[in-house]
């Protein structure tokens, strides 16, 4: 599809009928633009640019040289630039961005490159599993053992913190360890790694043996929204990012 473009501009439209009839004699189609403005409002004329005379991209070449063989046009200024005469040629193949004209497919190519460049810097930049894993204390909310709910509350020594809707945390530090609430046990230590969003937990070789659940396996895990959900086979583990305000 051929797109439409301004060949010359008339201030008065008697002068653009006449370089119309010229062309029509020569057979190339012409469309006029802003006409009847410019009847009705002459002073409007230079203001919106005069009586626009537009072809098609395809006629644009051989109808400015007729213009301005016949005098009409005393200077090529009017010429569009090398590169928007092949910019239409190319774009025009391409299906859905063809029935645009040539400025706006311009500006829909720039912004699907800027969305291409755009869109890997931001996921780049998005914190991964394994940073908002580390970055976070985690608030147990519900452990699911074989299908049972028990309620996480470990004996020993209890720190003067008020959490927020929290009685239980778990946590994950850089050192690979692992802490999770015992379950009228004490706290338990283990060893943790992360392989594709696969979290492992398994026994500390330095950490006595642990008398609180068995929190030893393979989990599937799941970080959203400040939420995060552990599933292994026998145990499923939910909880929340917690915030710390302390008592003075």
């Amino acid at each position: 599809m051929d797109n439409w473009l301004i060949l010359a501009s008339f201030t008065y439209p008697h002068e653009e009928h006449l370089a119309k009839s010229k062309l029509h004699s020569e057979g190339i189609e012409v469309l006029i633009k802003d006409e009847l403005t410019v009847q009705v409002y002459n002073f409007y004329s230079n203001a919106i640019g005069g009586v626009k005379l537009q072809v098609r991209a395809s006629d644009f070449e051989r109808a400015h040289q007729i213009l301005v063989d016949s005098g009409y046009i005393h200077e090529k200024k009017s010429a569009p630039s090398r590169f928007w005469l092949q910019f239409d040629n190319y774009t025009r193949k391409i299906p859905l961005l063809d029935k645009l004209l040539v400025e706006l497919r311009l500006l829909v190519l720039v912004a699907l490159t800027l969305l291409c460049i755009t869109i890997p810097i931001v996921m780049q930049s998005m914190p991964s599993t394994l940073n908002k894993l580390l970055g976070n204390y985690w608030c147990i909310d519900k452990i699911y053992y074989r299908g049972q709910v028990f309620r996480p509350y470990s004996l020993g020594v209890r720190f003067q913190i008020h959490l927020d809707n929290c009685d239980e945390t778990m946590n994950f530090e850089e050192d690979g360890m692992a802490y999770f609430p015992g379950i009228n046990s004490n706290k338990v230590e283990a060893r943790w790694k992360l392989i594709d969003d696969q979290l492992i937990i398994f026994p500390d070789s330095n950490t006595t043996s642990n008398t609180g659940p068995n929190y030893y396996g393979t989990y599937s895990l799941s970080i959203e929204n400040g939420s995060i959900k552990m599933q292994s086979d026998s145990m499923a583990i939910l909880g929340f990012v917690y915030r710390i305000r302390h008592l003075f």
